[in-house]
C-alpha cells in the first residue's frame, strides 16, 4: 500500500515535470516532439542465435558458443576433447 503511494505521487511529480517542460518549450517556439521525438526508442529486438555445437553423445544438446559453456562440453574438454569435435557442419 505504502509502495502503491509512492509510486503514485512520482508518477504525479514525473507528469507535473514533463507539463512544465511543455510549457518551456512552447514559450520558446518548440513542441516537446521537436526537442525529444515523438517517442521512446524501443529496445532492439534480439534474434536467435543459430546453434554453432552439438553434443556428439546426444544430439538434443546444443550450444551457440556465446556464455557459459555447457556442463557436457566442460566435461568433453577436460577429457581431452576439442571445441572443433563438437561444431555443427552443414
Amino acid at each position: 500500500m505504502i509502495a502503491q503511494k509512492i509510486a503514485e505521487r512520482e508518477n504525479a511529480e514525473k507528469d507535473a515535470v514533463k507539463a512544465e517542460l511543455a510549457e518551456l518549450a512552447k514559450s520558446k517556439g518548440f513542441e516537446m516532439a521537436d526537442l525529444f521525438g515523438n517517442a521512446p526508442k524501443a529496445a532492439k529486438e534480439r534474434k536467435p542465435v543459430a546453434p554453432k555445437y552439438r553434443n556428439p553423445a546426444d544430439g538434443s544438446q546444443t550450444w551457440t558458443g556465446r556464455g557459459r559453456k555447457p556442463k557436457w562440453v566442460t566435461e568433453a574438454l577436460d577429457a581431452g576433447g576439442n571445441m572443433d569435435d563438437f561444431l555443427i557442419r552443414d
